[in-house]
């Protein structure tokens, strides 16, 4: 429910499912209700409420990361391709936030700003690194490559991702 709250952007339900003080008893812990929320932010591109959420969420851990255990598993697992991308994107901030603004590219040819102030929000305060982001692409390519018009997106994504964070390509022979 507050992922949902949070990716439509209704802040005062938000606001009530994380206080501590509510008035009514909740099944989850307040940690999974904030991941929830940031994630739901993170996924509709929500730039403030996103930078609000993380600045109140100093030091936990924001949901799972690419690198390591969570990312080979990904390989391991014996779900469907699309299923492994949609799990991690259940779990995973930047896999959510870089469906987002592939999906914002398909359905639309604006500019994609709030997208790139996001990943930015996320080098800047040391969420993620660049390698991360890559992984991340790695797993948006893996998931639809059969699609043109998915691909084309994505290969776009990953071109203004570059440009705008200043990462070089490097050739390893």
């Amino acid at each position: 429910v507050i992922r949902t709250a949070s990716f439509f952007g209704h802040a005062s339900i938000v606001e009530m499912l994380l206080s501590p003080d509510g008035v009514f008893t909740l099944n989850s812990d307040e940690k999974e209700r904030h991941n929830a929320a940031i994630l739901g932010a993170g996924q509709a591109l929500r730039y403030r409420d996103l930078e609000f959420l993380v600045k109140t969420d100093k030091g936990r851990d924001l949901g799972n990361r690419i690198e390591g255990g969570s990312f080979k598993d990904y390989y391991q697992s014996n779900l469907k391709k699309e299923e492994r991308v949609q799990q991690m994107m259940n779990e995973t901030l930047i896999l959510s936030v870089l469906m987002g603004c592939t999906r914002e590219l398909s359905d639309s040819d604006v500019d994609n700003k709030n997208g790139m102030k996001t990943l930015r929000l996320f080098v800047d305060n040391h969420i993620y690194t660049h390698d991360d982001m890559m992984c991340a692409m790695e797993l948006l390519f893996d998931r639809d490559a059969y699609r043109i018009g998915w691909m084309t997106c994505v290969l776009d994504l990953l071109q203004t991702i570059m440009d705008a964070l200043g990462i070089q390509p490097i050739s390893h022979s």
